[in-house]
C-alpha cells in the first residue's frame, strides 16, 4: 500500500508540475479531487522545484551549447522569418 501512495504522489508531483488541473490528475492516478487538494498544499514546495526545474531544462536545451541563443539557422531554406509589425502598419 505504501509504494502505491508512493507512487501516486511521484506522479501527482509531476503532473502538477507540468501544469496539469485537479481533475485531469484525480481521473489519470484514481484519486479523489479532494485528497489532490490536501496533497497539492503539502507537495507545494516539490512541484514549484520540479517545475523550476523542468523550465531551467527546457531553456538551457533551447539556448545550445553556445548559451547566447536559440539554435535557429537563418541560412537554412525552410527559415522564414516573422514580421512583427502589425499588417497596415507599415
Amino acid at each position: 500500500m505504501k509504494n502505491d501512495l508512493n507512487a501516486s504522489t511521484g506522479k501527482f508531483i509531476e503532473l502538477r508540475a507540468q501544469g496539469h488541473s485537479l481533475a485531469d490528475i484525480a481521473a489519470k492516478i484514481h484519486v479523489s479531487q479532494r485528497t489532490l487538494v490536501a496533497w497539492n498544499r503539502k507537495f507545494k514546495p516539490d512541484i514549484l522545484a520540479l517545475r523550476a526545474q523542468e523550465l531551467e531544462d527546457l531553456h538551457a536545451e533551447n539556448l545550445g551549447e553556445s548559451g547566447t541563443g536559440c539554435r535557429v539557422n537563418r541560412k537554412h531554406p525552410g527559415f522564414n522569418p516573422v514580421s512583427s509589425a502589425r499588417p497596415g502598419s507599415i
